[in-house]
């Protein structure tokens, strides 16, 4: 996600008004009808609130403790030395409980938190780890493999504060920094590796080899009337057939399942000109040092998320839980084609690899803005 030009935040910053005020369509989570010892942190706070670091770990380590095909873990430390929280989900019931079982299951790694003023990952996934524990998402846990990252940039996540984003609401109590503590953005350190998080992740992919992998953010304060936009990153110079399988399966499942759930979802799109939208949307581009463009060279199925700032910090939280639950249930009703898709691009690299200068291949991709169509946005 890019940084808004200071001239176009300004404007935003004063239509904010105008947008909060925009009608959402009402939740459909009934209230008052969960006993509090079955709320996540963010619930019993009715949203205004965000669990700290200490109080995000207790709860999870609560949930452990109470469902044995969930281990939380660190996968390393941050610059200021906080552990880096992993939290595994597999099934464990059967005679063969360790991580590898040998049945060929999808892989999903998600990160939440990498700028931590976006914070709504974190409190869905939270709400993801409550109903695996409580045994209401049977088929995610039998078909498929988790590896969570809650809070990625723990660091700046503890420098809590109300005016480390303007162009968002909520939660009333504040939330994190973009940055780490080194000033570094996460997000656009999957090249040069320089802090120890990025070093840290890096290791871990290598360690599970994720098929999927998801990353939560919020976007920076563009109007719009959606509760979600993604970008599944597919780059088509890399091996693999993983293109069709994204195009015509994922984006339409997760798109209708999200407008089951109440929520409006489609592909991100930027402005071609920030300060005139009449000059058309472009696609994301891809980049090997922001996280999706990274793990797309892994030749993972790749997809960012970037919830609406200014709706209610409950409904970015609830429609940020609706899509990852879409894209998991995309990959139980085609964890075959997911694993064969990506488990065959791998192979292919591999061959390619062996073969050097036969292949030529993009490390970052822009949208032909020559070309175009119209779009409903």
């Amino acid at each position: 996600m890019h940084p808004i030009a200071l001239r176009v935040a300004r404007i935003l910053f004063a239509l904010a008004p105008c947008l909060l005020t925009a009608p959402f369509p009402p939740l459909s989570v009934a209230q008052g009808s969960t006993p509090d010892a079955d709320l996540t942190p963010a619930e019993l706070a009715a949203f205004e609130d965000t669990p700290t670091y200490a109080e995000t770990m207790a709860y999870l380590h609560d949930l452990a403790a109470d469902c044995p095909h969930i281990k939380v873990s660190s996968f390393g430390f941050s610059t200021e030395g906080l552990p880096l929280p992993v939290v595994f989900v597999w099934d464990r019931s059967g005679p063969h409980r360790g991580w590898d079982d040998g049945s060929h299951k999808p892989v999903v790694l998600i990160t939440a938190g990498i700028h931590s003023g976006e914070i709504c990952g974190k409190d869905a996934l939270l709400m993801l780890l409550r109903d695996i524990a409580r045994g209401r998402e049977i088929d995610i846990l039998h078909h498929l493999r988790l590896v969570l990252v809650p809070i990625f940039n723990v660091d700046g996540h503890e420098r809590h504060s109300l005016y480390n984003r303007f162009t968002q609401n909520g939660p009333a109590s504040g939330y994190g920094t973009r940055r780490n503590a080194l000033g570094l953005d996460l997000n656009r350190d999957y090249a040069k590796l320089e802090s120890p998080e990025c070093q840290a992740l890096v290791r871990l992919a290598a360690q599970f080899q994720p098929h999927i992998y998801i990353d939560l953010h919020t976007d920076d304060g563009m109007g719009h009337q959606y509760d979600m936009l993604f970008s599944p990153s597919v780059n088509p110079t890399f091996p693999g057939v993983r293109g069709p399988l994204v195009r015509d399966k994922l984006i339409p499942y997760v798109v209708r399942a999200m407008d089951e759930s109440g929520f409006r979802c489609r592909r991100i799109g930027w402005p071609v000109n920030s300060l005139d939208p009449t000059e058309g949307i472009a696609a994301y581009g891809i980049s090997t040092r922001i996280g999706t463009g990274y793990f797309e060279t892994r030749q993972c199925i790749s997809i960012l998320t970037e919830a609406y700032p200014y709706a209610p910090y409950e409904r970015r939280v609830r429609a940020t839980d609706a899509f990852v639950r879409a894209v998991l249930g995309f990959a139980v009703s085609h964890r075959i084609s997911v694993y064969n898709a990506v488990e065959r691009a791998r192979m292919e690299a591999v061959q390619w690899g062996r073969a050097p200068g036969v292949h030529e291949i993009g490390l970052g991709c822009r949208a032909d803005r020559t070309r175009g169509r119209e779009i409903r946005w």
